[in-house]
């Protein structure tokens, strides 16, 4: 049976997101009760929505309440009719339970899964059903491939051609704004990049926060299209758009599980998405990264190889020094800056060396020179200036907002950290740095986060900085100030490696 309703849109914006208020009357005459779900249609549009029921005091019978986010995917305004109808028995359910159970799922069963997650069917405890059941089951590496493969086609594509390339770090390095220097080198050079991505889950700044402060991340997909075909390239934020759908719906329940349950297809769909041929896979490695060891990364790696395989890419990658933050910025804002800064004048080492030895990775795959060569190319790219050009290029295609470093704000409250003993800085811990600027106010607040003066390996004298905390909050910079002790640990002259790519895979 399907009804006729007329929205009534009271600005709801609810634990459940997709909450829809019937008067009990007609909730009757579908045949269904609180928390039951109902479809809603406009025109092609639908979403499922849970139920509750009114006697009379906010709705009257021909009418229904909808909440902020049904308005969103409905794109409809008050007064506008609706057709309602009750949800049937969902054939996802079933495969959802075969997982639970641990079995292995076909390309079907997960097109069936992923479908119903994007169409909003699968209620949240039913999507955190499936999400613990991959995180403690697994998945082998079709199995993978197939989810992948599904997440990639309910959804929109693009395609740009053959030289199309991205990057993906796994994360788990604080300051890590690599991505706002490979794009701008590889789209000198030549290569196609569109490149989309996250905002912060558990970290001070996601690349789209840095890349925000900047310009305009929130693209629609023609406009994608248009930056890309006069660029080269763009940087925008994977979740306002509708490419691997399904991947931002899983993330929002992953990021309070604080659990990556399904890694590979959620960065590789992204990827196969918007058409890439070849990419590089950045794996931070290190004592409080996510990877701890090379032999650990490798393994990783190889999953990662073999499922883009299956899915039509060629993916390189690397193991990379993740003991200390990237650079010196962490924070959105102030991480902008630093990448700003090193496209207009190569200064910080690491950030350069890391930046570089990627873009190199992918130039050396591609085109089959020796990978010193490639990285020759790639620093060429930086210091020329070709690449902070093409960076203003696509970032005034984007709308800049700013793209003077000078004229990024940070915190307007800041604390400087003095070293209590003379020696050596010989350990950070990057769980602390990250600490210190979500509790300044990272990612929410641009301008709060944390610049670092002193690195691995770097000599110190007592009363010396050894960072600098923002935030716009005085009584939050006071906190983060507070909870910063054991960030560093000062001794003897640590043993450091010659390059920021502690290893690199091809095979």
């Amino acid at each position: 049976m399907e009804i006729k309703e007329k929205v009534k849109i009271p600005g709801l914006d609810t634990s459940v997101k997709t909450l829809v208020i019937l008067d009990r009357k007609d909730a009757n005459a579908l045949g269904v009760n609180p928390l039951d779900r109902v479809v809603l249609s406009k025109g092609r549009k639908k979403i499922t929505c849970v139920v509750d029921v009114d006697d009379g005091t906010l709705v009257d019978s021909g009418e229904i309440v909808i909440s902020n986010e049904v308005v969103k995917v409905l794109n409809v305004k008050e007064g506008d009719a609706v057709d309602v109808s009750r949800r049937g028995e969902l054939i996802s359910k079933k495969y959802i339970r075969k997982k639970i159970d641990g079995g292995v799922l076909n390309y079907k069963e997960y097109y069936e899964i992923v479908k119903d997650i994007v169409q909003r069917n699968l209620n949240d405890l039913e999507l955190t059903s499936f999400i613990i059941s991959m995180y403690i089951r697994g998945m082998a590496i079709q199995e993978s491939a197939n989810l992948s493969m599904a997440m990639v086609n309910v959804g929109d594509k693009l395609s740009f051609g053959k030289r199309v390339v991205d990057k993906h770090s796994i994360g788990g390095i604080p300051g890590d704004k690599t991505t706002i220097l490979v794009v701008p080198i590889m789209t000198s050079l030549g290569y196609t990049m569109p490149k989309t991505s996250s905002r912060a889950i558990t970290d001070p700044a996601g690349t789209a926060d840095r890349e925000e402060v900047m310009f305009n991340v929130d693209l629609k997909l023609n406009k994608i299209k248009k930056i890309v075909k006069k660029t080269g390239g763009c940087m925008t934020w994977g979740g306002s758009l509708t490419l691997s759908p399904a991947d931002d719906l899983i993330i929002n329940i992953e990021r309070p599980l604080r659990i990556d349950s399904v890694l590979l297809p959620s960065i590789l769909s992204k990827k196969k998405a918007v058409g890439s041929k070849y990419v590089v896979i950045d794996i931070p490695t290190g004592p409080e990264a996510k990877v701890k060891s090379i032999r650990e990364a490798a393994e990783l790696y190889s999953k990662f190889k073999r499922i883009g395989w299956k899915m039509g890419m060629d993916i390189v990658g690397a193991s990379t020094f993740a003991y200390q933050p990237l650079g010196h910025a962490i924070g959105p804002a102030l991480e902008a800056r630093e990448a700003l800064e090193n496209l207009m004048n190569p200064s910080t080492p690491d950030l350069v060396a890391k930046a570089t030895g990627l873009s190199a990775m992918l130039i050396s795959h591609i085109e089959h020179i020796p990978f010193k060569k490639a990285r020759e190319r790639a620093m060429d790219a930086l210091i020329s200036g070709r690449a902070y050009k093409k960076f203003v290029e696509i970032a005034r295609a984007q709308g800049a907002k700013v793209l003077d470093p000078k004229k990024i704000a940070v915190g307007a409250h800041k604390k400087d950290i003095a070293v209590r003993a003379s020696g050596y800085v010989n350990y950070i811990s990057n769980r602390t740095i990250v600490t210190v600027a979500k509790i300044a106010g990272a990612p929410f607040d641009k301008g709060a986060g944390v610049y670092i003066h002193k690195k691995l390996g770097d000599r110190v004298s007592r009363g010396d900085t050894l960072m600098t905390v923002y935030s716009n909050s005085a009584s939050r910079l006071d906190e983060a100030v507070s909870s910063s002790s054991g960030a560093f640990k000062i001794g003897r002259k640590p043993k450091l490696p010659k390059d920021v790519l502690l290893k690199r895979f091809a095979r």
